[in-house]
């Protein structure tokens, strides 16, 4: 299905009257159309009026609270007006882990599934990520991790489930895993890759 850009806002999905207001200098459209680090700066240098400052002080503790979430998760390239379908999978999945701690949502009854979220980020991004995931387990929220790294797997998980070509190899608490390897993680995955291939040899 074909997209037509509205003429009159000129695809910025807003009526005209919505841009005669201005904080800063700049106009709502302004600020959503920013990359992240940038409307960070914004917010963070902003000068109010002492009573300007009364009214949007929670508003603006909001805003910086949610800005810092998505720039240390790696997203601070992203604008607000970024189109949800056009995310990776990784950057949806970092999305939703930022949205979801800002709410300071209390319910337990909730199951999180990521597929290698700290895949392809660099070192510090990657801590900040399992420091989140690590937050979210504290809140007694149901974690369900696939992931390569482990260290990541050692931080953070309780249960362990190793599969190596498709069968699972091993399926424990994280306490027994580490007693069964030592407390080396890695020489027990590398030991059953190995037994792994040369049983296919058999």
């Amino acid at each position: 299905r074909g997209k037509t850009k509205c003429k009159a806002c000129n695809g910025k999905r807003l009526r005209m009257e919505a841009n005669y207001i201005k904080i800063g200098g700049a106009t709502i459209t302004d600020l959503v159309e920013m990359p992240i680090d940038k409307l960070t700066i914004f917010f963070k240098q902003l000068e109010l009026n002492e009573y300007d400052n009364q009214i949007a002080d929670r508003l603006l503790k909001e805003i910086n609270n949610r800005l810092s979430f998505l720039a240390n998760v790696g997203l601070d390239y992203l604008s607000l007006t970024r189109n949800a379908t056009t995310l990776s999978g990784g950057e949806a999945q970092r999305t939703k882990i930022a949205s979801f701690l800002t709410k300071g949502n209390t319910q337990n009854k909730i199951l999180f599934i990521f597929d290698e979220p700290t895949n392809g980020l660099d070192v510090l991004t990657a801590r900040s990520v399992t420091d989140y995931l690590l937050e979210l387990k504290e809140q007694q929220k149901t974690v369900i991790l696939s992931t390569h790294i482990l260290s990541v797997v050692e931080k953070l998980c309780d249960r362990v489930g190793i599969i190596i070509n498709g069968k699972l190899k091993v399926s424990d608490s994280m306490d027994n895993v580490m007693k069964e390897s030592n407390n080396d993680l890695e020489e027990l995955f590398f030991k059953l890759i190995e037994e792994e291939e040369l049983g296919g040899l058999e």
